[in-house]
């Protein structure tokens, strides 16, 4: 759900903080940050079949979150190279936009992601494929994912089958994760916690149920 004036109540349940900031009508700016380049290259098969995978190939997202951060989507790109100046498969061929479009739905990597730092949390406990993941957030996040700032997002990516069933011609195989969301223009918000926006919300009469006692652990 991206968020809208007529929401701000429901949204503060979710997230007072978001909906203090809007009902305040600080604006909001677009936020879009990319994860590295992840590379595969290694396409040798095990004698059973499946793909050989020594280690994870790990990347960070080429942005610092400088401000609380709500990511709202995520998308991918794939694109793959040949071997030396080899064309890659289907290069120059109308196919090859329906390959690379057959190649999106099932995309034969999975990965996990982790959150770095303040608090730091993986977002899967296991390896999960790359198109599952980002079904997440067009479905079940109803008020953005927040980041807070200085936090990062780390991605840690395998690959589990070939690209279109075979690595005939093909040098690598290339995807690229961009995490797409806003930020309050205003930073002070950044130092706001739950409690105090809620406290605001309801001097603004906006009803938000009250805190509950924090569990100890």
């Amino acid at each position: 759900m991206q968020p809208i004036t007529e929401d701000v109540a429901k949204l503060a349940i979710y997230d007072p903080v978001a909906a203090f900031g809007m009902l305040m009508g600080i604006p909001r700016i677009p936020f879009s940050t990319s994860s590295k380049i992840i590379s595969f290259t290694d396409f040798t098969l095990n004698t059973d079949g499946t793909i050989r995978n020594v280690q994870p190939i790990v990347v960070p997202i080429d942005a610092v979150i400088a401000y609380r951060t709500w990511i709202d989507n995520l998308t991918y790109s794939l694109s793959v190279t040949g071997i030396g100046d080899a064309p890659p498969p289907f290069g120059g061929s109308v196919f090859q936009p329906v390959w690379l479009a057959n190649l999106r739905k099932s995309t034969g990597v999975n990965i996990k992601a982790e959150v770095m730092a303040g608090p730091k949390y993986l977002t899967m406990e296991h390896f999960t494929p790359l198109e599952n993941f980002i079904n997440v957030f067009h479905s079940a996040w109803p008020a953005g994912w927040p980041i807070y700032k200085q936090q990062s997002i780390q991605v840690k990516a395998l690959l589990t089958a070939l690209p279109g069933g075979s690595s005939t011609g093909l040098g690598s195989y290339n995807v690229k994760i961009t995490w797409n969301g806003w930020q309050f223009i205003d930073p002070s918000l950044d130092e706001m916690t739950g409690d105090e926006a809620r406290v605001c919300l309801r001097k603004q009469g906006i009803y938000v149920p009250q805190d509950m006692p924090r569990r100890q652990f």
